[in-house]
């Protein structure tokens, strides 16, 4: 993925479904994934390419920051990409 795809790092708040955002794991690549939905302590994630569904908490100070289920934090980023 190019680096200049890749926007501001979002808060949890700031997350809007339909739209596409790029998810970073420690020690992971970049992942682009489309918001589903945005609930008040998690977030649902599609992917089309990986065919599947990933849900993060939505954890830390006024729940804005994305953990996965084991508790390790992630990145979100606008994806500035063409959809």
């Amino acid at each position: 993925m190019a680096t200049n795809e890749i926007g501001r790092e979002l808060k949890a708040s700031e997350l809007v479904p339909r739209t596409v955002v790029i998810l970073e794991k420690p020690g992971h690549p970049f992942v682009t994934w489309w918001v589903l939905h945005v609930f008040p302590d998690y977030v649902v994630f599609t992917s089309g390419v990986l065919r599947g569904y990933f849900v993060a908490h939505r954890t830390g100070p006024d729940l804005e920051e994305i953990t996965d289920d084991t508790g390790r934090p992630m990145k979100v980023y606008e994806y500035l990409g063409e959809v």
